[in-house]
């Protein structure tokens, strides 16, 4: 019920926007409040010869016919105040996520397959935006709350190269030169840490004994942007984050101090301290033959190297020994139309990174996916998109893992525009998903169903 009432609160909050806003402006008696509503979903139906639907690696190996969720984010916002251009913006987003297996699916813990509820609902995002507020920056942005913060998104792969968001503050877009600073400080923690996995449980340890206490790394991200467009059709942006963890003393289960009244030190035992980490990220755009091609280098140390080779944009790792950790990773991506009704779209990934374990030497990932689309009709298309990647960690004691996979899939889809991201779209899809190596193909619940699988369903994908 907690849960749900974040929905609730959301829906009551986005309502009073309008009567709140409307005491804010009334002094002035010239601004009509806006209201504005936005938001994404997925959803749809799907089987696989081994009965429930195989997703496996969409980061690695695209995302079209290889999603076995219902996922959704609603946002409301609205400016309740604006005079000359000085604008007060709020913004409230909940989403929720389910694997779609039945009609009531809430948040009872009425999910036998699982032993959790069926759905999981989330506050996203809840902040202030205020522009125009700094004198000679009428573009000036100065926020504070929960937000999603400048994500850099690459949709065929459903990969956020850079993604640093939770609650903070900061100032974005103030004109300096040719682009615009941004600055934030943003906080993320590493959660629920359980587990170190590189030397197991502490059977001495009262957190072993009680394997249920969990420990959390306060996380602060210090974040600084610098974008602009320096020639026609082309943009450049430097991206310099610092993440500053601080260990708690304590961790708690059971109550203000454990279930025992008294305060439990064991997060040594319990988390690594892998120390200030930076990612530094390049991002260079261009406009090419009525699409586009971007490149995004990026590099990384200690709790944040992982994100080089797991498709990830900015968490830190405090499970791993990684304090001495680095890596790189070269993403491309771009949309080209060959013809009026012929677009192809694709995205490439190389990364790599050495010591993010313990037993860690080094690990590298290569990735390619590829998407065409021929339109049939004004609303038809047919698409083809084949994925494939390898990845290989070599561990200290000179033995290695390696994982390869590739997916074929064919659809037939229906959307209002030629683009390949207009949306809503709706497709019938098929896919062949195959994997090679030390791992098998497993469905959303990590049931093996062999080292291949087909698929075959229906989607719907929507934002507004």
């Amino acid at each position: 019920m907690r849960k749900l009432s974040l929905l609730a609160a959301a829906l009551c909050a986005a309502a009073s926007f309008t009567t709140g806003a409307s005491v804010a402006s009334a002094a002035e008696g010239a601004f009509t409040p806006t209201f504005d509503f936005h938001g994404y979903f997925r959803s749809g139906v799907g089987v696989s010869k081994d009965g429930a639907e195989a997703s496996w690696s969409k980061t690695y190996l695209g995302r079209l016919g290889n999603e076995d969720d219902t996922y959704g984010e609603l946002e409301f916002g609205s400016t309740v105040y604006k005079l000359n251009d000085v604008s007060f913006y709020l913004d409230a987003m909940v989403s929720m996520v389910t694997d779609g297996s039945n009609d009531d699916e809430n948040t009872n813990g009425t999910d036998a397959s699982t032993g959790n509820g069926d759905a999981n609902f989330g506050l996203r995002q809840f902040n202030l935006q205020i522009k125009g507020l700094i004198p000679g920056q009428k573009d000036a942005v100065v926020w504070a709350g929960k937000r999603y913060y400048q994500r850099g998104d690459i949709h065929v792969i459903d990969t956020k190269y850079i993604n640093i968001s939770g609650a903070g503050a900061g100032v974005e877009y103030l004109k300096m030169g040719p682009g615009a600073l941004s600055l934030a400080w943003i906080r993320a923690d590493s959660q629920n840490v359980d587990y170190r996995y590189d030397d197991g449980y502490d059977e001495d340890s009262y957190y072993a004994e009680q394997n249920a206490a969990k420990s959390t790394t306060n996380i602060n991200f210090l974040d600084a942007r610098y974008a602009g467009s320096y020639w026609n059709g082309g943009w450049l942006e430097f991206i310099s984050t610092v993440a500053i963890p601080q260990d708690p003393d304590t961790v708690t289960e059971g109550g203000p101090n454990g279930p025992n009244g008294s305060a439990v030190d064991v997060s040594p035992s319990a988390v690594y301290d892998n120390g200030t980490s930076f990612m530094g990220t390049i991002v260079l755009s261009q406009d090419m033959f009525g699409g586009y091609n971007k490149t995004v280098v990026q590099y990384a140390n200690n709790g944040l190297a992982h994100n080089m080779v797991d498709m990830g944009g900015g968490w830190y790792d405090s499970w791993n020994d990684a304090d001495s950790a680095s890596g790189f990773r070269i993403m491309n991506t771009g949309e080209i139309p060959v013809t009026d009704d012929f677009r192809f779209t694709h995205a490439l990934t190389y990364g790599y990174a050495s010591d993010i374990g313990a037993t860690v030497d080094d690990e590298d990932l290569i990735s390619a996916v590829a998407r065409v689309t021929y339109q049939t009709t004004q609303y038809s298309r047919i698409m083809a998109e084949l994925g494939a990647f390898s990845q290989t960690v070599n561990y200290t004691n000179g033995t290695d893992w390696e994982v390869a996979g590739q997916k074929y899939t064919l659809a037939l889809a229906f959307a209002p525009d030629k683009e390949i991201l207009s949306r809503p779209e709706l497709r019938i899809y098929a896919s062949y998903i195959t994997s090679d190596g030390d791992t098998d193909v497993s469905n959303s619940l990590g049931q093996a169903v062999y080292d291949n699988n087909f698929n075959f369903g229906v989607q719907a994908e929507a934002w507004w």
